[in-house]
């Protein structure tokens, strides 16, 4: 006999019939929540939940929740300051990666060209390359502006702060791979970062260092090419401000 889900058709399309007519009558949490469908209809469950409710509000609406959380977060890291072109960035980076969660498809494909459109001008604008692709934790601030480039395969940790000229991004084309910077890390203003390294919690990159090998937590990484020594732990309560 034929199945669905697993199951034979009658039991399949009682399924559907009982599970559809408690979505009419409102009472569709109730029906789960007794549990009086056997466990081999969670698949059937699921299909009928998409068809039900395929933009997936409770979803939606906890990642659009998440996303204003990050941009107030954003907002306060910079100095509350509206003007600060590094917030600006980051407005549009989280609108970038927000984009991904959008239902459906249609809606979601004009938040990309819209996304695609913001990013352009205020790479233009800031001189600041920041792609939704890489990964920025909270707290994440951008002193100044200009000639920042951050790779879309770069990792950033919560609490980081970078200024003009920083670089994080390959060491070389045909090898796609960017660092990884841990929590609290302050990178100075010039300062390259570059290759499949690990940058450890509570580090400082100093101005114009061109860093190419692994900086170990509550490190400084200072020179060219980096020389890495044991930070003093008198600031480990945050990021320094003295790196550029």
């Amino acid at each position: 006999m034929a199945t669905v889900a697993g199951l034979d058709l009658p039991s399949s399309w009682l399924i559907l019939t009982t599970l559809l007519s408690s979505i009419q009558n409102g009472s569709r949490r109730s029906l789960i929540a007794t549990r009086t469908l056997p466990v081999q209809s969670a698949p059937v469950l699921q299909h009928v939940a998409r068809i039900y409710d395929p933009w997936n509000r409770e979803a939606h609406r906890r990642h659009t929740f998440a996303m204003f959380e990050n941009i107030r977060a954003d907002f306060n890291a910079h100095g509350r300051d509206a003007g600060a072109q590094g917030f600006w960035v980051m407005v549009i980076y989280r609108f970038g990666r927000w984009r991904y969660g959008v239902r459906p498809a249609l809606l979601r494909k004009l938040c990309s060209f819209i996304y695609k459109v913001l990013y352009k001008i205020i790479q233009i604008v800031t001189g600041i390359e920041l792609p939704c692709e890489a990964t920025v934790g909270r707290n994440f601030v951008i002193d100044h502006f200009g000639g920042i480039i951050v790779s879309g395969y770069a990792r950033f940790g919560d609490n980081c702060r970078i200024r003009n000229g920083v670089v994080v991004g390959l060491r070389r084309v045909e090898e796609p791979v960017a660092p990884i910077i841990g929590n609290n890390v302050d990178i100075g203003a010039g300062a390259k970062v570059l290759g499949p390294i690990r940058v450890g919690d509570n580090s400082i990159i100093g101005a114009n260092a061109v860093v190419i090998e692994d900086v170990p937590e509550n490190s400084i990484a200072i020179g060219v090419p980096a020389i890495v020594k044991p930070r003093r732990q008198q600031s480990e309560a945050g990021p320094a401000r003295d790196a550029g």
